[in-house]
């Protein structure tokens, strides 16, 4: 972790950012985006969201706490705070069998101004589909 005071305030946003994925946390989520945020999820094409769409998909997506699943494996944040790459599974259930599916996932996260301004989610959308 580089030791630097942005580096170490994003580094709390992402812990909190993990925290409320993994506890179905919608509010809390919405919390740490900034009013302009960008969200993109090229894994299965959802996107782009403003923070109006990306509200209504966070609690439509979370009160379902059966439907998905987060686990934040790794992460890394840049000297000046102001991205993060973070390597995470995410599980859902599958439509087309209700099987449980399982990815590796690249989220990179930008901030500014104490929030998170993007959002960006890369894998291999074809073990959900």
């Amino acid at each position: 972790m580089p030791d630097s005071p942005e580096a170490k305030a994003a580094q709390v946003i992402v812990e909190e950012y993990a925290r409320t994925n993994m506890e179905f946390d919608a509010d809390g989520l919405m919390a740490l985006y900034g009013e302009d945020v960008f969200w993109m999820d090229h894994g299965s094409g959802d996107g782009p969201l403003s923070r109006g769409n990306l509200d209504y998909f966070v609690h439509e997506t979370m009160a379902d706490q059966g439907s998905f699943g987060f686990r934040l494996e790794s992460y890394l944040i840049t000297p000046d705070g102001r991205f993060a790459a973070l390597q995470v599974c995410f599980s859902m259930y599958r439509a087309f069998d209700g099987k449980r599916a399982t990815a590796p996932c690249t989220v990179l996260l930008e901030f500014g101004n104490g929030h998170i301004i993007s959002e960006t989610w890369y894998y291999n959308g074809d073990h959900f589909h």
